[in-house]
């Protein structure tokens, strides 16, 4: 197994240093850590940190116009981790904690990709509602038909069409769905049509980024080639009272991972979840708040 996360800017180093120190149970073939080219500083930084040559810290270019949309960044980074690998990647924002050995995740050999729904529908399409004009939008862009199982988000469990969470996934890499995730997506948010959703309301531009690359998704595997990942995985810590599974998850332990998102930048009174004791001593809330470094 490869493991890929991007480290935005020197602002997200605590995130990375903390992920990477949370991946010691896993044994991995190698982990890229993807840095934007403008971020020399940072690049340095982590090669001194990082010098076992199974973590290669790796700077990705940016075209300029895109450098403020949102989640650009991460996808360009991304399909570069992709193209740098073969077998199996998983990629995971830097704000994820593992709690157990990551390999237990890894693909069996009829299985490309492995993942977790989105937690909530926001800009999904319900089941048994018409497609809605900014998927048929999607849809038309990968030529797909309207005929795919539905899921579960995640904490709401509403019965969705296909939406797949963008911050932690598994795939094989010899498909190439990152790198036609990354093309079809700079062409479809060029779109006229699009520009309009991104003025009605911003979720559409916060989020278009996941829709292509639920397009990108269908339109390269089956059905059979895809893997539910357990509700263990990137559970969400800034949902945890209205996650299902919330009474099972009495501490850390309980998980294979979690995301922290903005779960830091609450007050400490607010902070519902509970890290085991091994886990606590890494935990530096202050350092770990996030910010938001788009348009």
């Amino acid at each position: 197994m490869n493991i890929g996360f991007m480290i935005q800017n020197e602002s997200m180093l605590p995130h990375g240093n903390l992920l990477m120190r949370s991946l010691e149970k896993t044994k991995y073939e190698s982990v890229r850590i993807m840095v934007p080219e403008t971020e020399m500083d940072c690049v340095q930084k982590l090669r001194v940190a990082y010098p076992d040559s199974k973590i290669l810290v790796t700077p990705f270019s940016i075209p300029e116009r895109y450098r403020k949309f949102p989640f650009a960044d991460k996808l360009l980074g991304a399909a570069e981790a992709e193209a740098l690998v073969e077998g199996t990647l998983l990629w995971m924002d830097a704000d994820t904690i593992a709690f157990q050995d990551l390999n237990e995740l890894d693909l069996n050999e009829k299985t490309v990709f492995g993942y977790r729904p989105v937690d909530k529908k926001l800009i999904g399409c319900e089941k048994g509602e018409p497609l809605t004009a900014f998927w048929q939008q999607i849809y038309s862009a990968f030529e797909l038909d309207d005929h795919f199982p539905s899921m579960k988000t995640g904490v709401e469990e509403l019965e969705i069409r296909p939406y797949f969470n963008a911050g932690f996934f598994i795939l094989r890499t010899e498909r190439g769905i990152l790198q036609f995730w990354r093309d079809r997506f700079f062409s479809i948010i060029e779109h006229e049509a699009m520009h309009a959703y991104f003025e009605e309301h911003v979720l559409f531009k916060i989020f278009i980024h996941q829709a292509v690359l639920t397009g990108a998704i269908l339109a390269s595997t089956t059905v059979a080639e895809r893997q539910l990942l357990p509700e263990t995985v990137n559970y969400p810590i800034y949902f945890h009272s209205q996650h299902p599974i919330h009474e099972l998850v009495r501490t850390s332990d309980d998980l294979i991972s979690c995301r922290y998102d903005t779960y830091f930048n609450q007050e400490p009174e607010e902070q519902d979840f509970f890290f085991s004791d091994s886990v606590k001593p890494w935990i530096d809330a202050e350092a770990l708040k996030l910010g938001w470094f788009y348009e």
